[in-house]
């Protein structure tokens, strides 16, 4: 499978380039990702967090076409302890301050 990497730091596959579209900020409350999902219910991803990273992986249901995008978080922020939300196709993760 060939991967596109030029796509804002994300890994996604040829074809499914504009799925995902992550932003970070740092703000008082934290370290926050927004990710922008259109036709994925909150089934279809996951997030898993290995070491200072998150990792958002799936698949787009109406065509089985995986997705990934790996977001490096910063030191002082408790990764551990990180909170995401998903509605309307707007996942929004806020890692707190350590």
């Amino acid at each position: 499978m060939d991967y596109d990497y030029s796509k804002r730091g994300c890994l996604l596959p040829e074809g499914c380039k504009d799925l995902l579209d992550v932003s970070k900020q740092k703000a008082e409350s934290g370290f926050i990702v927004t990710a922008r999902l259109p036709e994925l219910r909150s089934g279809d991803f996951e997030i898993k967090v290995e070491g200072r990273s998150l990792r958002i992986v799936g698949k787009l249901s109406s065509s089985q076409v995986p997705f990934e995008s790996v977001i490096e978080v910063p030191p002082g922020y408790g990764v551990a302890d990180a909170q995401a939300t998903y509605f309307k196709g707007q996942l929004r993760i806020v890692v707190p301050k350590c």
